[in-house]
């Protein structure tokens, strides 16, 4: 499928570097990347600007996506090339081989060998050789946050240097395409977050842009961006000339690769949905594998998987950490997270959720005690450093989680016992060092019975803000910023705390502090009821 309305945007370096790839020794080149990077549309580039450079004699383009077997493919292809003077310089594009078992070989073997001028263009979400051009998205503009961007803040960018970033010109283009110049969509100050928030949350890859675009005459800027941030874009309709059905949304457009997987891969795909960010191997055995004859018990099997889902462009995987590759990926897996897992196993899936809650607490609840925090600072930004370096954001979900927890079996309790925390603090006959101290003896006595799980929390949350600063790379040496920051992370009114507050006093202002955002809203909608 070619867009000829649409121009090609930042793509001119990939089509000089193909054909100069293509005019040396090397005949066959796959162009590789994740569904809606724009391959196919790399590939018709190429071919146009070889016929302009009279590169190529002629070209052929041959669709290989219906195919059922390798077999069949090279049938269709002995069938087009018959009658094709050989010698000749002719380009062939074989688009959407993914699924083709040993078609690099026997294109070798069968085609090439018999056609000296011949050279092979072919398109995959998957890689099948060593040697390969790998796609990149275009280029979005920067966001605040090393993490997911959908659920972050976008930097302010000016809207003269917002439109210089490639996703956002293509973006412009296709929401403007055949429009008088009075009726084009043009950046302003108002709409400018949204339009920058669109490009990095469908992860400047093309197809999907192209998608969003055309809904916005309809939606908005605004109402395209809430689509997004309420994971509802998935399946928003999109019209074309083009009969092919996994380009009818995209969420058919992560589906088609999605189902290629095996039904193992899916399965660990869908739970990566749980983690905010990566995670490492021990975390995935050890939160999405148990109770699950399916899936593996052994690292060895676990990074088979993993590779796999690398290989398909479904995730980054290295030094054995990995983490779902583009938010339209994550928004695929969370959807079928819910759809395959939790409305199917309800309890099951709330075992997962406790599983991730538990793995990371522990975690947390290990590496440090309350004496080393007050003995041993040095030594705690050696250990905080190491657990924050890659998973700062699964520690944060996990304190949510288990915070949420502990708070609903707190206020139960305190229903049954004919608690009324709330009117006590309201009470101005009763002093609130009283108050934390009754609080304070319910909850030990609920820890006690082994109703609750201790969440140690002013640990908890030094381990956070102490991510929070290698992130932000602020200076540690200063003995001030541990508690400047806390103060800053954990405290969303005025007042003031100390790093070393009584926890049953910091146990009460967490519970009291309502009004404190999410840190990661998206996850509590797997746990909605």
């Amino acid at each position: 499928m070619t867009f000829d309305r649409i121009p090609v945007i930042g793509r001119d370096d990939d089509i000089a570097d193909i054909l100069t790839i293509l005019q040396k020794d090397t005949k066959l080149l796959p162009l590789v990347g994740p569904p809606g990077v724009g391959k196919s549309e790399l590939a018709y580039q190429v071919a146009k600007e070889g016929k302009r450079l009279r590169l190529f004699s002629s070209v052929k383009i041959i669709n290989l996506e219906s195919k059922t077997s390798t077999e069949e493919a090279l049938e269709e292809i002995y069938k087009e090339l018959k009658g094709i003077t050989q010698n000749r310089p002719m380009l062939l594009i074989l688009d959407n081989v993914e699924h083709l078992p040993g078609i690099v070989e026997l294109l070798h073997k069968n085609i090439l060998i018999n056609q000296e001028g011949l050279s092979i263009l072919i398109t995959s979400h998957v890689s099948i050789t060593t040697s390969e051009k790998e796609v990149n998205p275009l280029e979005v503009p920067p966001t605040a946050t090393l993490r997911s961007p959908l659920f972050h803040f976008i930097m302010p960018i000016p809207p003269e240097e917002l439109q210089t970033y490639d996703a956002v010109q293509l973006f412009l283009e296709a929401v403007n395409v055949n429009k008088k110049p009075d009726k084009k969509l043009r950046i302003t100050e108002k709409n400018a977050e949204a339009i920058a928030a669109i490009c990095i949350g469908l992860d400047g890859l093309p197809m999907p842009l192209i998608m969003a675009a055309s809904w916005i005459d309809e939606l908005t800027p605004q109402g395209v961006y809430d689509l997004l941030t309420e994971g509802k874009i998935l399946n928003e309709a999109y019209e074309y000339d083009d009969d092919t059905e996994h380009r009818q949304s995209i969420g058919k457009l992560v589906a088609w690769s999605f189902n290629r997987l095996q039904p193992s891969a899916q399965k660990i795909l869908r739970r990566l949905a749980l983690f905010d960010g990566p995670c490492s191997e021990k975390a995935i055995l050890a939160i999405c594998t148990v109770d699950d004859d399916d899936l593996p018990k052994e690292a060895g099997e676990l990074r088979a998987i993993l590779r796999k889902l690398k290989s398909h462009r479904f995730i980054f995987y290295a030094n054995h950490f990995a983490h779902i590759m583009h938010n339209t990926v994550y928004t695929f897996a969370k959807e079928m997270l819910i759809k395959e897992e939790k409305e199917k196993d309800v309890k099951k899936f709330i075992r997962l959720v406790t599983n991730f809650a538990n793995y990371y607490h522990r975690l947390l609840a290990e590496a440090i005690t309350k004496k080393q925090m007050k003995k041993e600072p040095e030594r705690i930004l050696e250990i905080y450093s190491l657990l924050f370096h890659k998973e700062e954001w699964n520690f944060r979900l996990a304190v949510n989680i288990m915070r949420d927890i502990q708070e609903h079996i707190i206020n139960t309790e305190m229903a049954k016992a004919g608690i009324d925390l709330k009117s006590d603090l309201a009470n101005p006959s009763i002093k609130r060092a009283d108050v934390a101290r009754k609080y304070s003896n319910f909850v030990v006595e609920l820890e006690e019975a082994g109703k609750i799980p201790y969440l140690h929390s002013t640990e908890i949350l030094t381990n956070v803000v102490v991510g929070k600063l290698l992130f932000t790379q602020i200076n540690l040496k200063d003995r001030f910023w541990l508690k400047d920051a806390y103060t800053e992370l954990a405290e969303p009114h005025d007042r003031t705390v100390t790093i070393f507050e009584d926890r049953e006093i910091d146990t009460l202002r967490l519970l009291l502090d309502e009004d404190e955002p999410n840190v990661v809203p998206i996850h509590y909608q797997l746990l909605e009821d």
